[in-house]
């Protein structure tokens, strides 16, 4: 199997988003539940206190929504200067392992080392040991497809 794709800007946040949205819904969740738990106790107390941690709840995630901005294009920068400004494409082949080559830049990662898989609408994301992220576009396959990949990917794990 052989997946391709022009990996550009956009293409970096969206994966990005990905990655993040996951974080922020479960920060999101933990907000509202704060924040419930603070105007039920405004509301019981009448305590004007409890309106600053109101101020402070939204100001932690205000900061959580910076941070993602932060190291989305943390990550688009580092692209950038490992592979240069101009957009190059990414090629993933499966051969006995996990070969990624973008320009003459090529890394290889044994099928041992995978650790899980999970895919949204758009990608397929392997993540590997020592926390590194193998992303695919699913419309990307150029020899094989992406059921064929999932399938691979599904066997791996027995």
């Amino acid at each position: 199997m052989v997946n391709r794709y022009l990996l550009s800007d956009n293409v970096i946040e969206r994966y990005m988003k990905v990655f993040w949205n996951k974080y922020i819904i479960g920060n999101i969740i933990i907000s509202l539940a704060f924040l419930a738990f603070v105007l039920y106790s405004y509301i019981t107390f009448r305590n004007p206190i409890f309106l600053l941690f109101v101020l402070v709840d939204i100001c932690i995630l205000s900061g959580k929504f910076a941070n993602r901005n932060k190291s989305i294009l943390s990550e688009i920068e580092r692209i950038h200067i490992k592979y240069g400004d101009v957009a190059q494409y990414i090629t993933t082949i499966f051969c006995g392992k996990i070969e990624i080559t973008v320009n003459e830049n090529s890394l290889n990662i044994p099928y041992d080392k995978i650790i899980k898989f999970s895919q949204t609408e758009e990608f397929i994301f392997i993540e590997t040991k020592g926390n590194m992220r193998v992303v695919l576009k699913k419309d990307s396959f150029v020899e094989g497809s992406c059921e064929e990949c999932l399938s691979f990917l599904k066997g791996l794990r027995k």
